[in-house]
């Protein structure tokens, strides 16, 4: 196994789109039987939603998937320069595209896209000049300048990693969430990791013992790494949102929501100074769907609600005021859609369709760190592809 794109030099040029249609594809320079001879062949087509209008980039590989993380860790810089998660057949692996080179960043064998054990390509986050990722339940960070992959952290025998990466802005910090969840009384942790010296801070789930014992969704705040949000994770949940301060061990519920309404997929604001969730519908119940921002102290800054769509997986644009979100799909039209929401206005509009059919990467969308772009994921032809909107 290696981890450093030293074990296979790989550099390629991305031919420009013209547009309307058009396509350009890389040629692997690797012969055919490198595990990244699929995946560098990066296809971009661009092509407009005849319902919408909407211009978009679909990035994708031959008989493989391209996607671009999970859960809004940013893996775009800007519009013409991200990381992507690749998998053609010979296991996940991450890459670069940058002004029109592809390189491999990692090479890995057998390692599934969709794997649950090693949540590989569910989990890489980036920060400024480094990347994280998980790889046999332990953290890697990459320095995106020096191509140097080392590792940061693994837990002991018999725990393992769970759930997303999180790291602070300046890329020291890192969260994520710590189980031995394959035994009998599963125990759940938050961890929080110095990614230059390893040393880790982890405390037990306050919900442990009880029959929702889950602690998920660990994040630790952008600009301030003693504060640290997580989710109580389970049906029914009403204390969703919990903060824990790293120095005292102290953790707290941020918000009580209403009996039988059903929030999810929490995170900081970019500037770190709120959190934002999405709201489920429930139309058995006359639940709408709803974006809501809180305060850490729990007040509610604001909300927007609506009938009309299912929120799923939301992600904030940089300056604060613009939402992507992708749909869970909706009995109205059985339609999943990617919809930006701007939050001045209080205005949704619909960007793409996503696929309906079950889509094992969901959209996922996810600003580029300059907010000139959008990436998600959609489900075509038997496959994962990303894609690429321009907001105006």
């Amino acid at each position: 196994m290696c981890l450093v794109t030293g074990c296979l030099p790989v550099l390629l040029l991305l031919s420009g789109c013209s547009g309307g249609g058009s396509a350009a594809q890389l040629e692997a320079t690797a012969g055919p039987e490198s595990p990244h001879a699929g995946c560098l062949r990066l296809a971009n087509d661009d092509s407009v939603d005849g319902e919408t209008g909407t211009s978009v980039v679909r990035y994708s590989v031959p008989s493989g998937h391209v996607h671009g993380g999970y859960f809004a860790g940013t893996l775009a810089v800007s519009r013409d320069n991200f990381f992507f998660v690749c998998d053609s057949g010979g296991g996940a692996n991450l890459y670069h595209s940058n002004s029109n080179h592809v390189s491999a960043v990692t090479e890995f064998d057998g390692i599934d896209v969709f794997s649950d054990a090693n949540f590989f390509g569910s989990t890489p986050y980036r920060t400024q000049n480094s990347l994280f990722f998980a790889f046999e339940n332990s953290v890697y960070s990459y320095d995106v300048l020096s191509g140097v992959t080392r590792q940061v952290f693994r837990p002991e025998d018999g725990l393992y990693l769970w759930a997303p990466l999180y790291a602070t802005a300046d890329g020291r910090w890192l969260s994520f969430t710590v189980s031995n969840r394959n035994a009998d009384n599963p125990l759940y942790f938050l961890a929080r990791v110095d990614a230059l010296t390893g040393q880790v801070v982890m405390r037990d789930s306050p919900f442990t013992g009880t029959d929702k014992p889950i602690a998920n969704h660990v994040q630790v705040n952008p600009f301030d790494p003693d504060t640290v949000l997580f989710a109580h994770e389970g049906r029914s949940v009403q204390d969703r949102i919990w903060l824990w301060k790293v120095s005292s061990g102290e953790v707290v519920p941020v918000y009580q929501q209403e009996l039988f309404v059903e929030w999810g997929h929490e995170h900081w604001t970019p500037d770190g100074t709120a959190i934002y969730v999405v709201q489920y519908g429930d139309p058995s119940r006359a639940i709408e769907s709803a974006f809501h921002v809180l305060s850490p102290a729990g007040e509610l800054l604001s909300s927007f609600a609506t009938n009309e769509f299912n929120f799923n997986h939301a992600a904030m644009a940089p300056g604060g005021t613009e939402v992507v979100i992708d749909t869970f799909r909706q009995e109205t039209d059985g339609q999943r859609w990617l919809l930006h929401l701007d939050l001045v206005t209080g205005t949704t509009r619909r960007i793409y369709p996503i696929d309906s059919s079950s889509n094992p990467a969901h959209g996922h969308p996810s600003w580029a760190e300059d907010g000139t772009a959008v990436f998600f994921n959609d489900w075509i032809d038997g496959r994962i592809e990303l894609l690429r909107w321009l907001p105006e």
